[in-house]
């Protein structure tokens, strides 16, 4: 489920109500996941919505790599990596 939400939000920021629409849980297992990757650096929130940081798109990145269930050669599968790189990238140039 953590990793449903942070491939979310790196298409940009999104209020709870947008993740819930995207997102195929329960508002409660959202609340949770939502409070386990803020309490961990994953997400951030500012301004009503909810945010992926650069360790959440790190982090993103890793479950991609070690989920064996994942086809690496789907075009789904390579244009979230390269969302989330491009958000790597991104942080990388502002620093």
């Amino acid at each position: 489920m953590i990793l449903e939400v942070l491939a979310t939000l790196c298409s940009g920021p999104q209020n709870f109500e947008e993740l819930s629409n995207e997102c195929s849980m329960s508002d409660e297992h959202l609340t949770s996941v939502i409070a386990a990757t803020v309490c961990a650096g994953l997400v951030d929130y500012r301004h009503e919505n909810y945010r992926l940081t650069k360790k959440g798109a790190r982090t993103a990145i890793y479950l991609l790599a070690v989920n064996e269930w994942m086809d690496f050669s789907t075009r789904e599968y390579r244009e979230l990596m390269h969302a989330l790189d491009t958000r790597l990238n991104a942080d990388a140039s502002a620093a």
